[in-house]
């Protein structure tokens, strides 16, 4: 990573650039690339597989990320002190043995297993498709699996990286630790691609039937 400076005003903001060389810099110009391509190339007649292929992905950086705050939480939480009505009812001497820390860490991991096993039966539903989808409701399948693994996978992302600060507590808001690098991951990475129109596209196919729009962004 580069870091440099940006200026506005009296103020100077730290910019991070990534190196030319780091692996997720290459993933996005794939992603990237393949949308482009699909919007202003391929007109999607031809390209479906591309791009599911492309949104898979996306779903898989959701996930990614979801983890690695969980695992930068539970790290952090077992260096850290209990909360003292845990101390005191003779519940915890330390922050990983406190009752209610276990339940929520519980919980949030439990929304991970449910986003990792989505992911992977998008991406086996995609490999039954194939790159060429046999027909118009073949490519629905693919396109309805990929973005039930990405909505519920970015929702799964936000949700972790902001109650990892439930499990840590003030002390994890320290800039040193940088944990709010998770949340700003997932919430910059989600928001591009609104999850409530592939909950939308989800309900208006289970309830009546109706294939999705094949635009590049479900």
């Amino acid at each position: 990573m580069t870091s440099r400076a940006l200026t506005v005003g009296r103020n100077s903001y730290p910019v991070i650039l990534p190196n030319i060389r780091d692996p997720r810099l290459h993933v996005a110009l794939v992603v990237v690339s393949l949308q482009v391509l699909g919007q202003t190339v391929l007109h999607f007649d031809i390209s479906i597989a591309q791009i599911l292929i492309a949104l898979a992905t996306c779903a898989a950086i959701e996930v990614g990320i979801a983890g690695g705050a969980l695992r930068d939480a539970g790290e952090f939480v077992n260096r850290a002190r209990p909360f003292f009505e845990a101390v005191r009812g003779g519940w915890a001497q330390r922050a990983g043995d406190d009752p209610h820390t276990i339940l929520r860490f519980g919980r949030l991991v439990t929304q991970l297993t449910a986003a990792e096993q989505l992911l992977s039966w998008a991406a086996g539903t995609l490999a039954e498709i194939g790159l060429h989808p046999a027909d118009a409701r073949a490519a629905a399948r693919g396109s309805l699996a990929v973005a039930q693994a990405k909505a519920f996978g970015s929702e799964t992302a936000v949700s972790i990286a902001s109650e990892l600060f439930a499990l840590t507590g003030t002390s994890g808001t320290d800039e040193r630790y940088d944990l709010h690098r998770h949340w700003r991951n997932s919430r910059t990475h989600s928001v591009h691609d609104p999850v409530d129109w592939k909950y939308h596209h989800v309900g208006a196919y289970a309830l009546n039937g109706t294939l999705p729009p094949n635009h590049g962004q479900l």
